[in-house]
């Protein structure tokens, strides 16, 4: 099950669309993005400099760039910040 996987650098990846279960993993402490190359109107909106919405192209690089525990915390702690000021507006 989703809620018991306790791995030390999880992220989790939309395509194309937002999710409300992005909202899941950033209350959880795991990171999340949007993959999509098109733009789409589409609710819920989240902010891009919180949650990035990253092209196709450009993913193994993003990931890459959250092997580094650093990279990975700051994204986190970043969301964190978003999602609590959000959840209590």
């Amino acid at each position: 099950h989703a809620n018991k996987l306790q791995l030390p650098n999880m992220v989790f990846v939309c395509v194309s669309l937002t999710s409300t279960a992005i909202l899941e993993g950033i209350a959880r402490g795991i990171p999340g993005f949007v993959v999509r190359d098109v733009p789409v109107d589409e609710t819920p909106h989240y902010d891009p400099e919180s949650v990035p919405f990253i092209r196709s192209k450009q993913l193994g690089t993003f990931l890459d760039s959250l092997k580094s525990k650093a990279s990975w915390n700051d994204l986190r702690d970043k969301q964190r910040t978003w999602f609590e000021y959000e959840t209590r507006s």
